[in-house]
């Protein structure tokens, strides 16, 4: 099967493929849980609760740069391939 017609039937989600977890990757991601479960121990309740708010919204941020991004990455390797052509 063609790789349009795959995506079109939704073999293909670029969305859930696995992020390459190198040692740096690791390091990095156990420091920010670290780091964030020093301060959720020093913050009060309500203060926890704006925490998580802004998590929240950090996330769905993410979330709306990861589809831009990957848009224009995509827009991005059409032009190449639509050159390759010429």
């Amino acid at each position: 099967m063609s790789i349009i017609k795959e995506l079109y039937y939704g073999n293909i989600c670029p969305c859930e493929m696995p992020i390459i977890k190198t040692e740096e990757y690791q390091t990095a991601l156990k420091k920010f849980v670290d780091y964030e479960k020093r301060l959720l121990e020093m913050l009060s309740n309500e203060e926890r609760e704006l925490y998580n708010k802004m998590m929240e919204n950090k996330i769905a941020i993410e979330m709306m740069e990861g589809v831009e991004k990957f848009k224009s990455g995509f827009k991005l390797g059409a032009k190449f391939m639509m050159e390759s052509l010429d």
